[in-house]
């Protein structure tokens, strides 16, 4: 009996995902190497084929490879996206010209792929998820795949490509411990792993223990290691562009940015993005390159090749749960205030560290033109889950600390006088099997920081969001949910379900409704 298609994706759903397991790996990383290496041979060895831009990091890799993506098209390539993992659908994970992979390619690339994957000990979800995007990618004989790393690198899946055309080392953090190790010095061993003998590799500023480990790595490999900060030169013309679209430059240029290119590891992560870019362009491998289709390139973005409609795709970039600003279109009748909504998936300790940081630039541009906020102390609510696995009380320490300062507060980057006022902190749990219930995360935080207002009042996500987006709260400008991808994922699934007027028809948050579910 033929299955119908809707049958047939979700039997191949169901055989990928089925054997997902959060707390053990079947094989140790040698071994699952060896044999990925194997089944890469059987069929055919999808990644030998293609022009790749590998990028690995603990924070920002996503948002860095989402914006490469956004550049590469826009130069008139045909170009394959893997990251991970997925907020709605996890056909978000494979991305062809900026679309999620159809379920009819699914379909067709999973019959080639499973006879392969049906063996005694099963590879894991990622293994058959990076096959399978390898063979989306040549079938669909994309010009450039831009594969963003799992875990770590060295013996992650996509580092399979033997010679990348170019290299991205993201902000590296202490997470993952239990398979990465527990130093920074261990951690960016693994990730360096992805840098290979004489391929340009492009950095983001790091800490002296991860810098450490790049630049030997890279000396040893005769591979040219380029650092790029925030002030890099075709970041800062993004910046004059941005701000010419706004109507010219300000006080404060960052205001005129996308809201989530406003903090400044995301700038980092832009400006990184574009050197990688601007490496393919000048050593001839961007044959596509479309003729500009603004003002003449000046500068820096001149001398790399880079017209000025790459540098607009790339701010024009949309990348979910990453300081994304979900807003009203109009103010409610009567003056009510517009709901705004930030989320952000900052989930470890240095993720939760760059968006405190910057929360206060970002919850004032949020307020703006809100019926009020307009002073320096907007007030906000903050909607926070995590895992257990990550450092749950430095976490909580943190977020307890903008409100309620204390001797470290200067540590964590939070000036008195650029506090926002937090008027309530809501705990929150995801369906994760690996989410830290509610009372729990209250009982680590009222003892890390006692006089925060923490609440667990609502009990569900949807719970948290009704309250802040029901119009009753006329004090609130701003709510900003974050923590886990998981976390995120449900705050913008029950926002969608309870604001479908604050989305895009074509919002990924609408694509879940139809995905067979995921155990």
């Amino acid at each position: 009996m033929v299955m119908s298609s809707a049958a047939a994706y979700a039997d191949a759903v169901a055989f990928i995902f089925g054997n997902a397991n959060y707390s053990l790996n079947p094989l140790p990383q040698q071994q699952r190497w060896q044999r990925f290496t194997q089944l890469l041979s059987a069929i055919g060895n999808p990644h030998l084929g293609l022009r790749v831009v590998h990028i690995a990091g603990t924070n920002g890799k996503g948002t860095t490879s989402a914006i490469v993506d956004a550049m590469l098209r826009a130069s008139g390539a045909r170009v394959g996206l893997f990251t991970s993992p997925h907020l709605h659908s996890w056909r978000e994970r494979i991305r062809l010209d900026g679309a999620l992979v159809s379920k009819d390619e699914v379909i067709a690339a999973w019959e080639q792929l499973r006879p392969h994957v049906q063996v005694d000990v099963p590879f894991t979800p990622f293994e058959k998820l990076t096959a399978l995007a390898l063979m989306c990618f040549r079938r669909a004989s994309v010009e450039w795949a831009v594969l963003e790393t799992g875990l770590g690198g060295r013996f992650d899946c996509t580092n399979h490509v033997p010679e990348p055309a170019v290299v991205g080392l993201c902000r590296v953090g202490i997470d993952h411990v239990a398979v990465l190790g527990n130093s920074l010095e261990q951690i960016a061993a693994h990730k360096a792993g992805i840098i290979k003998r004489r391929v340009p590799a492009f950095a983001v500023p790091q800490t002296a223990e991860a810098r450490r480990v790049f630049e030997v790595t890279a000396m040893e490999l005769d591979a040219p290691l380029s650092f790029v900060g925030a002030d890099h030169p075709l970041a800062a013309h993004a910046v004059a562009l941005a701000c010419g679209a706004c109507g010219g430059r300000t006080g404060d240029d960052a205001a005129m940015l996308p809201t989530w290119l406003r903090p400044a590891h995301q700038l980092e992560n832009f400006a990184l993005a574009a050197a990688m870019v601007a490496s393919l362009a000048e050593r001839g491998l961007l044959h596509t390159l479309a003729p500009a289709s603004g003002p003449a390139v000046v500068g820096a973005a001149q001398a790399a090749g880079l017209p000025d409609n790459l540098l607009r795709a790339a701010l024009a970039t949309a990348w979910p749960g990453r300081t994304e600003l979900v807003a009203e279109r109009a103010e409610r009748a009567g003056g009510g205030r517009a709901a705004k909504v930030i989320f952000d998936v900052a989930h470890n300790e240095d993720a939760v560290r760059g968006l405190l940081h910057n929360l206060p630039r970002i919850v004032r541009a949020a307020a703006a033109g809100a019926g009020g906020g307009q002073g320096s102390n907007p007030r906000v609510e903050l909607i926070f889950g995590a895992n257990r696995d990550k450092d749950l009380r430095t976490m909580l320490k943190m977020i307890g600390t903008l409100v309620i300062p204390d001797a470290d507060a200067a540590a964590h980057g939070h000036a008195a006088a650029a506090r926002p006022n937090v008027l309530a902190i809501h705990l929150v749990e995801s369906p994760h099997p690996k989410a830290c219930p509610s009372s729990e995360l209250a009982a680590i935080a009222r003892d890390a920081c006692p006089g925060a207002p923490w609440c667990t009042q609502h009990a569900t996500m949807a719970d948290a969001l009704a309250a802040a987006v029901s119009g009753e709260r006329a004090e609130l400008d701003c709510t900003v949910a974050f923590g886990s991808v998981f976390v995120v994922a449900d705050a913008r699934a029950q926002l969608a379900r309870l604001r479908p007027d604050m989305f895009s028809s074509s919002d990924w948050a609408f694509e879940q409704a139809g995905e067979p579910p995921i155990v």
